[in-house]
């Protein structure tokens, strides 16, 4: 095995802003090397085969927690860090622009803990929903990062993809993370979040900013 591919790394994030009424702005990913993301998609497609699934789309399947569960414990069987950073925008003092400020806050601290969770040596690649606006709204999140925190995204990420979530395992685990990372930050607990994070041997993040 080269070196090379020692080094490639890769981070798989996803996005909630809104749920029952309060304006919560998370971001949430799930990083890892690449052969376990390998790992996870072989899994992963075996067991959507075994339950006659096309894929997992977690707001879809949100009333069949057993399936949720089921996959959550897939994903903590890899060796995956997760990270879920989010934010109350009514904490935000700039009330005109809280929205965008919390996004831009919220989205540098999560690329921050994402890099900080791979070793210095290593590549870090990102891939992101294909949705149109979900993939515009990530290009401007990375510039305003940069202008405004001093990020330098462009020189630590090797690379920004977008994949479609209906074919793209990775993509339907970050899904399934930020659906329960959200839910938790809601209610203070979530047992299908807990399941993916339950292993001992890799780093869960897990914050709430007050900006």
């Amino acid at each position: 095995m080269s070196s090379l591919q020692d080094r490639n790394w890769l981070a798989c994030i996803d996005d909630r802003d809104q749920f029952r009424g309060k304006r919560i702005v998370t971001f949430c990913g799930l990083v890892g090397w690449y052969m376990d993301w390998v790992k996870l998609a072989h899994q992963w497609a075996m067991m959507l085969t075994e339950r006659g699934l096309p894929y997992l789309r977690t707001v879809e399947h949100r009333q069949d927690p057993e399936l949720l569960e089921a996959f959550a414990a897939l994903v903590a069987s890899v060796d995956l860090h997760s990270v879920v950073v989010g934010c109350n925008i009514s904490t935000v003092q700039d009330k005109s622009t809280r929205v965008k400020s919390a996004k831009t806050a919220v989205f540098a601290r999560a690329m921050s803990h994402m890099q900080a969770l791979i070793p210095g040596d290593s590549r870090l690649s990102v891939t992101v929903d294909d949705n149109d606006s979900i993939a515009m709204e990530f290009y401007a999140l990375v510039k305003a990062a940069r202008r405004k925190t001093g990020l330098m995204l462009k020189d630590d990420i090797s690379s920004i993809c977008f994949g479609n979530d209906t074919r793209y395992a990775p993509l339907q685990a970050a899904d399934l993370l930020a659906f329960c990372g959200r839910r938790k930050m809601e209610q203070g607990s979530d047992p299908v979040y807990d399941r993916l994070t339950q292993r001992v041997k890799v780093q869960h993040v897990f914050e709430t900013l007050n900006l």
